[in-house]
């Protein structure tokens, strides 16, 4: 009787075991679906968040080329740099320029800029710009850059060159 009883226990145990083993790979199996699932779902976030970045900058660009316009056309560049700089205290602005057809910076928020001339390939593909443009090659990982061209009185007076962090 105490062999079939430590058969028994035994036998429980191992299934017991085996049930554990089970259950185990279950929960590891679904641990995995949802950390999938997560991350799928960060990505379609991020994704969107990107857009929405993109658009809110698209709109700052404008609202820029139209805000400096004459001021630009004016020269006067101070108060060009006085209204550039409370735009870059917030969160996702990381810098903005303001170029002449020329590629002369006329205004900056970064000064090292202010009075340089650009002729990298990004700044002339910038000032050939037509509408607000979002550059093809992003400036850094994690930023973008938004191209739009100043009008003043008809005339083409600069470019604005907008740098967003997407982080």
């Amino acid at each position: 009787m105490q062999r079939f009883l430590a058969i028994l226990v035994a036998v429980l145990i191992l299934a017991g075991a085996a049930g554990y083993l089970v259950l185990e790979r279950q929960h590891a199996a679904e641990i995995e679906r949802i950390t999938a699932e997560t991350h799928a779902r960060l990505a379609r976030v991020r994704q969107e968040q990107e857009q929405v970045i993109r658009g809110l900058g698209q709109d700052l660009a404008t609202t820029l080329a139209v805000l400096l316009a004459d001021d630009i056309a004016r020269g006067n560049l101070a108060l060009v740099e006085a209204r550039l700089t409370p735009i870059v205290q917030g969160q996702r602005v990381a810098g903005i320029l303001v170029v002449d057809q020329a590629g002369q910076v006329l205004a900056a928020t970064d000064l090292r800029y202010r009075g340089r001339a650009l002729d990298d390939e990004a700044t002339r593909k910038a000032i050939a710009v037509e509408n607000v443009v979002v550059a093809e090659s992003p400036p850094a990982p994690g930023q973008l850059e938004i191209d739009a061209p100043v009008f003043s009185s008809g005339q083409r007076v600069a470019t604005v060159r907008l740098f967003l962090d997407l982080k």
